[in-house]
């Protein structure tokens, strides 16, 4: 399968069974702790990273505006991607807002993962774009922060986001595949998703837990 479908048939797969099917192949799993979906029922999606990382602003700098968010998602955002947005954690300020994820919507765009705040929540589970950050702030980020990097390695936690890294999200969590064995983890995936169905299924009709885990 080409990178397009096999996104899309990630996207399929809980983030449980990618976890296993990681473990299975010799790959530590890597996930994002900390975050939540904006929306509690959020539906399962799966993109391709793309990075942008924020720092305090300089108190060299002058220009109004220095948080890029606009720039990178109208010039650089593509269908399928998903943008990674690393301001440190901070809570006392958000990193966009409604606007910003209805744009990354029109453009097919599969979702934020905010290391940080955004605003206008409500709007943004109107608009019914997959975003999992760590809290809201109605405060606006250009006079505090600035971009200092686009699509380079970025540190959420104890996890390092990469650009091209595939990022599956569900209600369960998220999970990072690495883009260089993409399809060897989802052939792996596809087992272990059949392997979970029929233990569930053994159990609903009255098996124990061990008698599924030997069938």
């Amino acid at each position: 399968m080409d990178r397009e479908e096999l996104r899309q048939a990630f996207s399929k797969i809980s983030t449980g069974d990618i976890a296993d099917a990681l473990v299975a192949v010799g790959i530590m799993p890597r996930t994002i702790i900390g975050l939540h979906s904006v929306v509690p029922t959020q539906q399962p999606s799966a993109g391709y990273a793309v990075t942008i990382q924020q720092m305090v602003r300089s108190v060299n700098r002058t220009e109004p505006a220095l948080a890029t968010h606009g720039k990178v998602i109208d010039g650089m955002l593509k269908a399928g991607e998903v943008l990674v947005i690393d301001v440190g954690g901070r809570m006392d300020v958000c990193t966009g807002g409604a606007l910003l994820s209805l744009r990354a919507k029109m453009l097919g765009a599969q979702g934020f993962i905010v290391n940080g705040c955004m605003r206008d929540l409500d709007d943004i589970a109107e608009v019914g774009f997959p975003v999992y950050l760590k809290g809201g702030c109605p405060i606006k980020s250009s006079p505090m922060l600035e971009t200092v990097g686009v699509n380079i390695p970025v540190q959420i936690g104890d996890t390092q986001v990469c650009p091209g890294d595939l990022i599956v999200m569900d209600r369960t969590g998220i999970i990072l595949v690495p883009s260089g064995r993409l399809q060897e983890v989802y052939d792996m995936a596809l087992k272990v998703q059949a392997r979970e169905d029929h233990h569930m299924e053994f159990v609903a009709k009255g098996g124990t837990i061990a008698d599924a885990l030997k069938a």
